[in-house]
């Protein structure tokens, strides 16, 4: 291909190779997407493959379509007929086809993470389980691990600890699960589990994909968990020709289940892997990528790379302590509005933190400066009211047996349907879990029911049985804007908002324009890919590009992304790293990782922020500042004094000391870490958090003690002994 002359030479290496395993190390804004781009129409052009016979997985939406454009560029045609999506979009693409063998429809619906917490809830309070104890969202969160590690409700009872969380988890998960497959929808988690058990267990339908599949590329792999990692596994098979692309240093998903050893031990599945680093940075400048790879190098068991560029030297970060958190987004405000003045559009500003919590300071200091801004992790457009709404009917209007989206549209508009009614037809179900329209038509036969409620709600599935008989001959656009008008949604709400109602219409015009878009570009527009489409959509898919705008984002949120100017704010021991992350050093690494993302997101100018005292759980502390800035050599940073009304504050990092030093106009504070008492193999110890455990390991001495406890709650933790705040018991 001529146009490989655009590729460095390790991009080029890896565009070339066709054939076997490859695993390309891909740093920070080292190109990757392009490199991937160009195998692709590589392969298409070299490599004998037709478009349907590649499989490309990625974990967004976003970074999906820019390379399904990538590649229409170079290829100047379309990929149409190409398998470039998400692991969760691919897997709903093959249960499409294939559910039934599951005992499944193939119109199946997916539910969001509220309508999840809300069936919890309804399972809980049948088995008599408080939601005060024991946290729905605690719940959802284990059974999420569950599945992500294709743990079953049967495999899980088996090995479930007989007290605790886990022992109601046991109850609740089957009960979940039998209530899903009832209503014929599937969670998020289902969509990698049951493809998976789909493989496994259909080795015809596991034949045909391998078949199809001639190669297959992962991209950011490190974020890989256990259930993507087994399904590449099985639709590789022996033709063994899969490309993995990622950075260990970027795994920042350990907490949602993702198992960094999937990128470092690659070569232990595949021996005959072909490995190549990218480490030329076309990103940022070089004194920015210094100081971040000062801070990730200090993590153990990673693969040595270091991003260099030809960009320029650069300026240093720019580093700031101030008193307060309303100090520090003053003096961020106000950094940009000079930037603003001097030319600078507000779109080239980010600003990030550890914790959602920590926005809300932010934004009052934006407003008041006048600057615009776009809180990205707020309410996402589908999560809006009156566009879950009606996004719900149409899932009802699909799949007749989903009771959870039923539920939530029975009186919405306000129809006279109570809940006594809703009560009885709870009854009707009974444990068989019979779909709620078939109990409401029931309902609509009783006898003893009152007639105006049985009048109600026979107008009610009549309107539905209308709009199910038609919603084949419709598209789907045409088929939203007529129930819109059946409902008489618009009436009902300028009803009940006034003036308000105006911004509601908005958006529903809105989600009728992004069904026609859909049209216009899908293959094959139908109902059920749309709503299947649409429950997949992340923050960013609903972004418009290039908005002039501040954009705030958590750390997290700001992976894969670039902005000429960055702010990290609340570099403190307790937000990052999380107070939750500190004392487990594992979690310590990924916390450091998760700085190491935040700065590579910066392209010319990098500011680190900091409070001397912050309001966190309602409660004033002061706090020391993180770890990770003594990592920074002083010679990276350039470390301002910020005025604060009495004078300044002003910060000098120690590296690698047990000893903060925080100057102020009128006193010199000394913070020192004391050592810790030493711990022994078997004692029993109690932590603030995960209860009473029992050492299994020590390793080293001092301040340097590992120590490897085994707790009830939460399993094994390796601890270091000098954080941990361990205490012993009798």
């Amino acid at each position: 291909m001529k146009c490989m002359k655009d590729l460095n030479p390790e991009q080029k290496q890896a565009a070339m190779h066709l054939n076997g395993p490859l695993l390309i190390l891909a740093g920070a804004g080292s190109g990757k997407t392009k490199t991937l781009t160009y195998r692709i129409a590589n392969l298409l052009n070299e490599g004998g493959i037709g478009p349907s016979q590649l499989l490309a997985v990625t974990f967004t939406n976003k970074a999906a379509k820019e390379m399904r454009q990538r590649v229409e560029q170079l290829i100047g045609a379309t990929t149409r007929g190409m398998w470039i999506s998400t692991f969760h979009s691919a897997c709903a693409r093959i249960l499409r086809e294939n559910i039934e063998y599951l005992g499944y429809a193939s119109n199946f619906n997916i539910i969001d993470a509220a309508d999840t917490a809300n069936l919890l809830k309804a399972c809980m309070k049948d088995l008599n389980i408080s939601d005060r104890l024991y946290s729905p969202r605690e719940v959802a969160f284990r059974i999420s691990a569950l599945k992500n590690n294709i743990t079953t409700p049967d495999e899980f009872a088996g090995v479930a600890q007989q007290f605790g969380i886990e022992v109601k988890i046991a109850k609740i998960y089957p009960l979940y699960q039998e209530r899903l497959k009832a209503s014929c929808v599937l969670d998020f988690d289902d969509l990698l589990m049951l493809t998976v058990q789909l493989l496994q267990s259909q080795k015809k339908v596991l034949a045909h994909y391998q078949d199809i599949f001639r190669h297959i590329m992962v991209d950011e792999y490190q974020d890989t968990n256990p259930a993507q990692y087994k399904l590449i596994k099985l639709l590789v098979g022996k033709n063994r020709n899969l490309c993995v692309v990622g950075d260990d240093d970027q795994s920042i998903y350990g907490w949602r289940g993702a198992d960094m050893k999937n990128i470092l031990e690659f070569e232990k599945d595949f021996p005959d892997t072909k490995v190549i680093k990218l480490e030329r940075n076309y990103r940022s400048t070089q004194r920015i990528l210094d100081a971040a790879w000062s801070v990730v190098c200090n993590n153990p068991g990673r693969r040595p790379k270091k991003l260099w560029t030809d960009i320029g030297l650069g300026e240093k970060a720019e580093y700031l302590r101030l008193p307060t958190e309303e100090a520090e987004a003053q003096h961020i405000a106000r950094e940009i509005t000079k930037g603003v003045k001097e030319g600078r559009p507000c779109s080239d500003y980010a600003i990030l933190y550890r914790t959602n919590t920590q926005s809300r300071t932010i934004e009052e200091a934006l407003r008041r400066e006048g600057l615009p801004y776009i809180l990205v992790g707020g309410t996402k457009f589908y999560d809006r009211k009156e566009v879950k709404d009606l996004i719900t009917y149409l899932k009802v209007l699909s799949n007749n047996k989903d009771s959870v989206s039923l539920k939530r549209i029975v009186n919405t508009p306000p129809r006279g349907i109570g809940e006594a009614a809703m009560k009885k037809a709870g009854e009707i179900a009974g444990p068989d879990n019979l779909p709620l329209m078939d109990c409401l038509a029931r309902l609509a036969e009783e006898p003893s029911m009152a007639a105006g409620p049985r009048r109600r709600i026979s107008e009610f599935l009549t309107l539905l049985d209308g709009l199910m008989e038609i919603k084949d001959s419709l598209p789907p656009s045409r088929l939203l804007e007529k129930l819109i008008i059946e409902i008489k949604y618009r009436e009902y709400l300028k009803e009940s908002l006034g003036a308000e109602a105006q911004a509601k219409i908005d958006n529903i015009k809105e989600l009728v324009s992004s069904i026609k878009d859909y049209e216009k570009t899908s293959e094959n527009p139908t109902l059920e890919e749309y709503l299947a489409q649409a429950s997949l959509l992340t923050d960013w898919d609903t972004k418009k590009e290039n908005e002039p705008a501040v954009t705030l984002m958590t750390l997290h949120l700001s992976k894969g992304l670039e902005f000429p100017v960055v702010f990290i704010t609340g570099l403190e021991e307790g937000l990052i790293p999380h107070a939750q992350s500190k004392c487990d050093i594992k979690e310590l690494e990924e916390e450091r990782r998760l700085l190491y993302v935040g700065m590579t997101r910066a392209k010319k100018k990098l500011y680190l922020c900091n409070a001397i005292t912050r309001r966190l759980a309602g409660l004033t502390q002061q706090n020391r500042a993180s770890r990770f800035i003594e990592e920074i050599p002083p010679e990276l940073l350039n470390c301002k004094k910020t005025g604060t009304g009495k004078g300044f504050v002003a910060y000098a990092p120690h590296a690698r000391t047990n000893t903060i030093v925080i100057s102020a106009a009128t006193a010199t504070v000394e913070k020192q870490v004391t050592s810790i008492c030493l711990f022994k193999t078997g004692e029993r110890v109690h932590h603030q958090l995960w209860g009473y455990g029992i050492v299994e390991k020590t390793d080293g001495r001092g301040d340097d003690q590992k120590v490897t406890v085994l707790f009830k709650t939460v399993g094994k933790k390796k601890l270091l002994t000098k954080m941990a705040n361990l205490s012993r018991t009798s």
